[in-house]
């Protein structure tokens, strides 16, 4: 189905750029539809719904470099799954009464305003930071947290034991945090 939403772009080049953005971020849309809805089809809606999404903002998002693209998928993904749970919510008060998430446990799940621009604040600063990080703290950062590697994969990327990627782990987030308080303070 995103293949046919893809497929109806009238720009030879827009349909190019879309299908190399869904192949390049599939696995991490569906790892973020995962952490709110387990099943496959729902998921498969949530990603389908994301990329009506991201394809009417293809021109913003062509400027983007690689990490801002991933933040705002992620975004996009986080805020779909949100209104997809709101609405099934709807929809099975008014046909059944079963036990679903309180609209006050949705809300706890979606981020407030605030949070969304200190969120925004730390995205531009870790992106002005980012090029200054050493090349393996980047490849464990990325490799984790925007294309979700397991251990295995991210020991096999650095040539070492994945027992030793939960501590090279910690102390990438270290040197990172550092230098992002380092600036903030600088900034701030």
């Amino acid at each position: 189905m995103i293949a046919y939403i893809i497929s109806t772009l009238e720009d030879q080049g827009d349909r190019a750029f879309m299908e190399n953005l869904y192949q390049d971020f599939e696995r991490l849309m569906f790892s973020t539809a995962r952490k709110y809805v387990q099943a496959i089809p729902d998921q498969k809606d949530i990603v389908q719904d994301a990329m009506e999404k991201l394809i009417k903002k293809s021109a913003t998002i062509r400027s983007m470099n690689r990490c801002a693209l991933a933040c705002y998928i992620v975004y996009t993904i986080r805020s779909t799954s949100i209104d997809f749970l709101r609405a099934r919510n709807k929809s099975v008060e008014h046909n059944v009464s079963i036990d679903l998430p309180e609209s006050s446990e949705l809300e706890a799940v979606a981020p407030s305003m605030d949070d969304l621009a200190i969120s925004a604040e730390r995205m531009a600063l870790l992106q002005s930071l980012w090029p200054h990080l050493p090349e393996d703290d980047r490849t464990l950062l990325e490799g984790k947290y925007v294309w979700g590697y397991t251990d295995q994969e991210l020991a096999s990327l650095l040539n070492c034991k994945p027992s030793s990627i939960r501590m090279k782990l910690t102390r990438a987030r270290r040197r990172a945090f550092e230098q992002m308080t380092e600036k903030e303070g600088v900034i701030g």
